[in-house]
């Protein structure tokens, strides 16, 4: 294992001065976030302070970010909708099941407001209102206004 310094590279999360990298990583193929094959490269590494797993934004990493979102298509494996999930033999939504999870987890109230970042195709949201309608999505309020 590796260390680099604060100089180089540091924690996104808690700003950890040192990181442990992992130098194999880099001969690996990857696989993008919307499921397609990704060439070899890139550094990951975990942080020693709060253990979060990362990559080092730095030249190469914003080159493959612009590349990959350039063509992104959201589950393109399934036509656009949303990935299934199989609790107990029949098809969930996947963001059907990680709602549940977490209402059935956590106080979620009746009504408030919600805002999913990175939402995709909205899939979440659009799941999320059936099962709390109550909820403000910040969203619709931002349609609205730039539609006037």
């Amino acid at each position: 294992m590796k260390y680099w310094s604060i100089m180089d590279k540091y924690c996104h999360v808690c700003k950890n001065k040192l990181v442990t990298s992992f130098p194999s990583y880099s001969d690996l193929y990857r696989v993008t976030s919307d499921c397609k094959p990704w060439k070899k490269g890139g550094y990951l590494s975990l942080c020693d302070n709060c253990h979060t797993i990362q990559c080092f934004i730095n030249d190469n990493w914003k080159s493959d970010v612009n590349i990959i979102y350039h063509d992104y298509s959201v589950y393109h494996q399934s036509g656009g909708y949303e990935q299934q999930v199989f609790i107990e033999g029949s098809p969930v939504p996947r963001s059907q099941r990680i709602i549940e999870a977490v209402i059935n987890n956590y106080s979620i109230p009746s009504e408030g407001r919600i805002l999913d970042i990175g939402c995709g195709n909205g899939s979440f949201l659009r799941k999320f209102h059936t099962i709390r309608p109550n909820f403000c999505y910040p969203v619709q309020r931002f349609q609205t206004a730039m539609s006037k």
